[in-house]
């Protein structure tokens, strides 16, 4: 069977304004490297498959960036959607274009914009998750091993083991849960069987489309439609028409609480989904106060702050703690960290005014 890899690359990132912007989403920005977050993801996927194994599904808008990116991927791998769907739709997309490709595929879906540092472990645990998917035909999610009580990130009840070999171990999914408050976390921690949801799945591409026949049949029919038109002259036209018929539904709510052939393998990795400004004072080390810095930056009496500048100014911070300063060419952002999940809303209300639309 054919291994595959899917990097979604719909876009997003509010929560990372104003580096991040809707012509620039989160998983183009440099924020760990000198490579982007999605080429540092490309790279990751290459310790263990070629470039032809590995697509990229996105929004068209950013198909010249994907190119620019990651040039050794090729055209025809990066599947593009003309309107954001979610991710049901999204790996629908990925699964009806790969299997013409690929009929025998085992996907690996994956974000283009989380942090691995350890390569060796992840392939490890990847290749282990396409042995157990080519055996047992099921649908195979990643949960990780939590090491704090985090208030960011959907959750995934484990229950019974369904194979246990080494390191590698495998569960019976019980519910996925929505990200909970501070004290539910602290629970989920102490009880251990509640794992991150990483949003990483792998699965036979006739075994996600069965599961898609089943649970939304309206979205089967439209990648059936999709299907028949790949490779013609109608091929855009026929998947804008599909698209603007679909809700927007996520792969969790459309598929996997749903199907009765899910699997959770456990990953004890050194894994990131870096959602927000103060995540990256979980990801980098800051200086003697505990700051992260960039830029002509200067403080005093302040710690645990992140302050991020550029060349053409310089920014002076006197006696504040736990603050976000993010300065770009055309836009200013301070907040405590305690206030940075309101970004969203200060880009609701950016979205109302006609003025302040560009900056978004």
């Amino acid at each position: 069977m054919t291994q595959v890899a899917v990097i979604m690359a719909g876009g997003g990132g509010e929560r990372f304004w104003p580096m991040s912007r809707s012509s620039h989403p989160k998983g183009f920005l440099k924020l760990f490297s000198e490579n982007s977050m999605i080429r540092e993801t490309f790279l990751r996927l290459r310790y263990f498959l070629s470039a032809d194994r590995i697509f990229v599904v996105t929004s068209k808008d950013y198909t010249d960036k994907i190119h620019e990116e990651i040039p050794e991927i090729k055209p025809e791998n990066i599947i593009t959607e003309p309107f954001p769907r979610d991710t049901a739709s999204a790996i629908g997309l990925a699964a009806i274009t790969i299997q013409k490709y690929f009929p025998d595929a085992i996907m690996f879906i994956c974000a283009s914009d989380h942090l691995i540092k350890d390569h060796k472990s992840f392939k490890s645990y990847i290749e282990q998750g396409y042995k157990i998917v080519k055996q047992k035909s099921c649908l195979l999610t990643m949960g990780i091993l939590p090491i704090r009580p985090e208030i960011g990130y959907g959750y995934i009840e484990i229950d019974d083991v369904q194979s246990d070999s080494n390191i590698y171990k495998t569960y019976s999914v019980k519910q996925f849960v929505e990200k909970p408050d501070f004290n539910t976390a602290c629970q989920y921690l102490r009880m251990g069987n509640y794992l991150w949801n990483s949003g990483m799945f792998i699965f036979k591409v006739e075994t996600i489309l069965d599961e898609i026949s089943q649970h939304m049949p309206e979205l089967y029919q439209g990648l059936i439609n999709i299907k028949h038109s790949l490779n013609t002259s109608n091929q855009n036209q026929v998947i804008e028409n599909v698209f603007n018929s679909l809700k927007k539904i996520s792969i969790d709510y459309g598929i996997m609480e749903k199907t009765n052939n899910l699997l959770c393998l456990k990953l004890d990795l050194n894994w990131d989904d870096v959602g927000s400004w103060t995540s990256l004072s979980r990801c980098l080390i800051g200086n003697s106060d505990n700051n992260i810095l960039n830029g002509n930056v200067l403080t005093k009496d302040s710690k645990d702050s992140v302050i991020l500048g550029d060349n053409e100014s310089v920014i002076a911070v006197i006696g504040l703690d736990n603050i976000i300063v993010v300065k770009t060419k055309d836009a200013f952002l301070v907040c405590n960290k305690s206030s940075e999940q309101e970004i969203k809303k200060i880009l609701g209300d950016m979205k109302e005014s006609d003025n302040l639309k560009p900056f978004l």
